[in-house]
């Protein structure tokens, strides 16, 4: 089930499985699983993320000082056009220095897929959680 979003105002970005909205000088992204939705689909939604983090990045520190990246309720596991997008998506929030606090759930698989990814493309900005208030609160330091 879809959780409820954050902030009733227009989003940020919105995409097929995904919003970004800026809360109180946080970005907040959700991405959320589709059934509908075949891998192709999923990978472009990933690599449509791509300009959205380098748009947020482009913000004021002031507007957007972290991101918290909720994948709860995303795939457990992904295919490799989907990992390349969220490697250069981690990448790019690592490159401008701002925390990212990653939610996932609490399945072994994709929790293993995010801390790589974290570990791997944003060692010093980027943590990943199973506890959305830790993420949030990572994203917000």
């Amino acid at each position: 089930m879809r959780r409820q979003s954050i902030s009733p105002s227009p989003a940020f970005a919105n995409g097929k499985n995904y919003r970004f909205d800026i809360v109180g000088g946080l970005a907040v992204g959700r991405v959320w699983m589709r059934p509908d939705l075949d891998r192709e689909a999923g990978a472009r939604c990933a690599e449509e993320c791509i300009e959205v983090f380098e748009r947020l990045g482009k913000m004021s520190k002031l507007v957007v000082g972290g991101l918290l990246f909720d994948l709860r309720d995303a795939p457990r596991s992904w295919g490799p056009l989907t990992q390349t997008a969220l490697e250069r998506c981690f990448a790019i929030w690592e490159a401008i220095g701002r925390p990212l606090g990653v939610a996932a759930s609490n399945d072994p698989l994709q929790l293993l897929h995010v801390r790589l990814l974290v570990k791997e493309r944003a060692p010093k900005q980027g943590r990943a959680f199973t506890d959305i208030e830790q993420a949030r609160a990572w994203a917000k330091r």
